[in-house]
């Protein structure tokens, strides 16, 4: 993947997670029609945000996880108990993109290198299908079962 596109892509995902801060610090801390400049703060800072159900029940989640010896940024977004969820970060300074189902099962976009992958897994967490871009070696398919190989190409 190119250095341009990686950075749109970093970019956008900060963009969407700055807008949500400010558009939930908005909600949570309303500020009063009259002297409304004076009383907005330049800046909002925290290391975790949760914006939560009528249960008590975190429902979107925007923090730092601690992940392979680095903090890393991390959008979560989390359906009813057991429904599902969605994560969007940047591990180890490359982004990537997690859809789960009721269990286990969904599907990974991320990049490593210069190389996106997109990566499904069954409903038991076994990667099942991958799907890689190469510029040099163009696009390859991949299919296992319980981590073997059973069909490539090319």
């Amino acid at each position: 993947m190119k250095l341009w596109v990686r950075a749109v892509i970093q970019g956008a995902s900060c963009g969407f997670a700055l807008g949500f801060v400010v558009l939930s610090a908005a909600r949570i801390w309303p500020v009063p029609l009259s002297g409304a400049a004076a009383q907005i703060p330049e800046v909002l800072r925290a290391k975790r945000f949760e914006v939560l159900d009528s249960t008590g029940r975190a429902r979107l989640v925007l923090d730092l996880e601690r992940l392979e010896s680095e903090q890393s940024p991390r959008l979560a977004l989390y359906g009813a108990p057991g429904k599902g969820k969605v994560e969007l970060g940047v591990l180890v300074g490359l982004p990537y993109l997690v859809l789960r189902g009721e269990r286990e099962g969904g599907a990974q976009l991320n990049v490593r290198g210069d190389k996106p992958y997109i990566t499904l897994y069954d409903s038991a967490g076994q990667r099942r299908a991958e799907l890689v871009a190469d510029s040099k070696t163009g696009a390859s398919l991949v299919f296992l079962n319980k981590g073997k190989t059973v069909w490539r190409a090319p």
